[in-house]
């Protein structure tokens, strides 16, 4: 099935005039700036008024020089970057689908909530002080399990993929073309999870863990999955009366 991806704008869409960036122009907040090329997203992601980004890209050179300084670097240090890189694709797959859409109330789902309720193009960047302490938190649990060395291995690959999943989750919500199959893909499931049905399609940065975790349906089955809903629910309305 194609997808389409719906102008879900409730509000004035103004393009600047050097027309670099799109403009959503909400009506009761300050304006907006949406990126729409390579550029100026990097430069949103990296060099705008969230400092998430930037402040994790020097933990990660910091830590880098600092692994480096200890000891060569081993096949265990590889397994373990690997590894912890291939364990952030599953974690946030199964914090996305049974924390962030929880059946439980907690602060983190109503925030997400209140994402979802967004119009779908906007800025998503995690603040700096949560990106720093979970990272922080992350490490902490290493070194307390591996020696120095390795743990700085396997903050450093949880850390490399917390940022690129920063990425993905930043990209897919501006206008920016994805430059790839890979990234149209990332780009095309979110909008999905967003648009078409919330249970399904909470993978980001390795869009084949949804295959995995059986989320990945076709876009009409689960559109034939909601009319029969639907229908079934207006059979019984109409028993009812």
């Amino acid at each position: 099935t194609q997808l389409v991806i719906p102008n879900k704008m409730p509000d004035a869409l103004t393009t600047t005039t050097d027309k670099s960036t799109t403009t959503y122009a909400p009506t009761t907040t300050t304006q907006l700036v949406i990126p729409n090329n390579m550029p100026d997203a990097l430069n949103r992601f990296f060099l705008g008024p969230n400092k998430g980004p930037i402040c994790v890209v020097g933990m990660l050179f910091f830590m880098t020089a600092w692994r480096l300084s200890l000891s060569p670097l081993t096949p265990l240090d590889a397994a373990l970057f690997g590894g912890m890189a291939l364990y952030w694709c599953i974690q946030e797959h199964v914090i996305h689908d049974k924390l962030l859409h929880s059946q439980f109330v907690w602060m983190g789902r109503d925030i997400h909530k209140a994402h979802h309720e967004k119009p779908y193009f906007n800025i998503s960047i995690d603040p700096a002080w949560l990106m720093i302490a979970w990272l922080s938190a992350a490490h902490a649990l290493f070194r307390f399990l591996l020696p120095l060395s390795l743990s700085l291995s396997a903050t450093l690959g949880y850390a490399s993929f917390g940022l690129l999943y920063e990425w993905a989750h930043y990209i897919v919500h501006t206008r920016v073309k994805p430059p790839n199959d890979f990234w149209k893909r990332v780009r095309d499931n979110h909008i999905k999870h967003h648009l078409v049905d919330d249970r399904y399609w909470l993978s980001f940065t390795l869009p084949v863990v949804d295959d995995v975790f059986g989320t990945n349906p076709s876009v009409h089955e689960v559109k034939r999955e909601h009319a029969l809903k639907h229908q079934t629910s207006r059979n019984g309305d109409l028993k009812g009366s």
